[in-house]
């Protein structure tokens, strides 16, 4: 148990902490064919584990694997889209600055993009897989 705890405590001094959430806000714009930009307000709450290298937003309806992170950047995630758009979700580990671009392609086509700050907040755990 001592063993544990000092692993942990380790951990945490040498490369920050292994779980938190974030509170991200910012603007978000969204587009679709017409290109006729709609703006907003928005905020998220990201839970953060990089013990175990998972993420969701809010709710946790979905866990996903985070893409790639280092001392600079958390890439949530950066994928192509099978219908051709793509998905890049980042957070600057230096200055807070978010960014979320998700691009739908078929069968519409439709843009958002949300540009803003995040904040670390108190962790909410990622449910366990059930099996």
């Amino acid at each position: 148990m001592f063993l544990t705890a000092v692993t942990l405590a380790l951990m945490v001094a040498q490369g920050g902490a292994q779980q938190f959430d974030l509170i991200c806000s910012g603007q978000m714009d969204s587009w679709g064919a017409d290109q006729v930009i709609i703006r907003k307000d928005s905020v998220s709450r990201a839970r953060i584990d990089l013990a175990r290298n998972l993420w969701c937003w809010d709710t946790c309806e979905r866990v996903f694997v985070i893409d790639h992170v280092d001392d600079a950047e958390l890439k949530l995630a950066d994928a192509r889209r099978p219908d051709g758009g793509r998905t890049e979700i980042t957070v600057d580990r230096i200055t807070g600055r978010f960014y979320n671009s998700i691009s739908i392609r078929d069968p519409m086509h439709f843009d958002t993009m949300t540009i803003g700050k995040c904040e670390p907040a108190p962790y909410t755990a990622i449910p366990r897989a059930a099996f």
